[in-house]
């Protein structure tokens, strides 16, 4: 959302989402959010940021666990006993750059609105508390 807002692609209007340009961008995440946003029905509440990230993150996760695995970064490894399933990192260093990038919002000089926007929406998903003090 936050590359499709920087491109001039979505919006904000009284806080909430609208889009400005609805042509498919080529990106598949990004289509995949403009696509959710064209399709989220008219008699939910008015689609502000937060109730699109709660809405649409436990709808396609699996779109983004399957980049992290096909990455490299993480793989799924399946309990032989149990058959429970886990994930494994087998790249440390996107996730060590995701920390540092929720940690630079606290830093000078400012940052920018995409590092802003990472943070905030890490932390409504619940993974930022780690990492940021406070």
């Amino acid at each position: 959302m936050v590359s499709l807002a920087c491109a001039g692609r979505v919006g904000l209007r009284d806080d909430q989402l609208m889009i400005i340009d609805p042509e498919v961008t080529g990106e598949p995440l990004n289509d995949s959010a403009l696509s959710d946003l064209q399709e989220h029905p008219a008699t939910y509440s008015p689609l502000t940021v937060q109730l699109w990230a709660s809405w649409r993150g436990p709808r396609r996760i699996d779109r983004y666990l399957t980049a992290a695995v096909d990455g490299g970064i993480v793989k799924v490894v399946t309990d032989r006993e149990s058959g429970s399933k886990a994930l494994a990192v087998v790249d440390p260093e996107p996730i060590k750059q995701a920390a540092h990038r929720l940690t630079a919002v606290l830093d000078e000089p400012a940052p920018d609105i995409e590092d802003i926007a990472f943070a905030v929406l890490a932390d409504e998903a619940g993974v930022a508390g780690p990492h940021l003090r406070g």
